[in-house]
């Protein structure tokens, strides 16, 4: 495995009645320099916190830094994303992967998907 890059995006906080933030919904991006995965993860911060951070001071990069503080040093989170970077450029390697919403069904010569009920 070569050199990855791991990029962070919050994508939903939860707070309580006293605008503590407790969960964090968060994409990591996995990237080579070639491919790149994203994976989604949600984690719960302590209640409860010694200095909380009124809610409407927080920042992206703050709420990361809580993220990667609670995942310890081997990084619970990059490590399962990076696992999955690299079931994704396996399968993708054999050709396994194909894209595409079950649900929806393209009439013949349609450029934009057609709902059609079954």
């Amino acid at each position: 495995m070569g050199h990855l890059t791991f990029d962070y995006t919050i994508t939903d906080l939860v707070r309580d009645a006293s605008d503590i933030v407790i969960t964090a919904t968060f994409e990591i991006t996995v990237s080579d320099g070639v491919d790149e995965f994203t994976h989604t993860y949600t984690t719960g911060f302590a209640n409860n916190p010694q200095t909380p951070t009124p809610f409407a001071a927080i920042t992206e990069g703050k709420v990361v830094g809580w993220i990667v503080r609670d995942a310890g040093a081997e990084n619970m989170f990059e490590i399962s994303a990076a696992a999955e970077f690299e079931a994704y450029k396996e399968r993708k390697a054999k050709g396994e992967l194909v894209k595409g919403i079950g649900w929806v069904k393209r009439a013949k010569g349609d450029k934009l998907p057609k709902i059609v009920q079954e």
